[in-house]
């Protein structure tokens, strides 16, 4: 009997340090449980964060290209005056030279006028003959003088009136 005691006694003992171990192991489990649903919550509250960041880095990432875009802008703004100071000057020049231009073409014109007017007058029927007339009204047909002529009226109106609506299109 004595090995049945000590069997019994065995058992018991084992018995015994099974249930503490199966309690501490609910304890273990309990405590893991605790711990898990606790590091979810705060990887929750992490994601969250990391989420709420991500934004607003994206967020300062767009002011900051904004920024940049309209510092780019204000520079151009200031640079605009100084450009359009630069471009009206030479129009300056064209407009007050193509006045000039005129005033000089006119004046030729005339010029021509006056010597046709002179070499093809019935007074002097015999200078119509000459070999330099002959050359002067041949090379007027060459040339197609009228057409130049009137050409350049037209070319000195177009080149005015641009330059001009260039100046009043800068407002200076």
């Amino acid at each position: 009997m004595s090995d049945m005691v000590l069997l019994t006694d065995s058992l018991s003992r084992e018995s015994s340090a099974r249930k503490a171990g199966e309690k501490r192991l609910e304890e273990v489990a309990a405590e893991l449980y605790e711990t898990s649903a606790a590091l979810q919550y705060r990887t929750q509250i992490v994601a969250e964060k990391s989420a709420t960041l991500r934004q607003a880095n994206e967020d300062l990432e767009q002011l900051r290209l904004r920024l940049m875009h309209s510092e780019k802008m204000a520079k151009v703004g200031l640079l605009v005056p100084d450009i359009a100071e630069e471009i009206a000057n030479p129009l300056s020049f064209i407009i007050d030279n193509l006045n000039s231009l005129d005033t000089y073409f006119e004046h030729i014109s005339e010029l021509l006028e006056q010597k046709n007017t002179a070499i093809y007058s019935p007074q002097h029927p015999g200078l119509l003959r000459t070999p330099a007339v002959r050359k002067i009204t041949k090379f007027k047909k060459q040339i197609n003088f009228n057409f130049i002529k009137k050409d350049i009226n037209s070319l000195l109106v177009i080149l005015w009136k641009g330059s001009v609506g260039c100046k009043n299109w800068l407002k200076i």
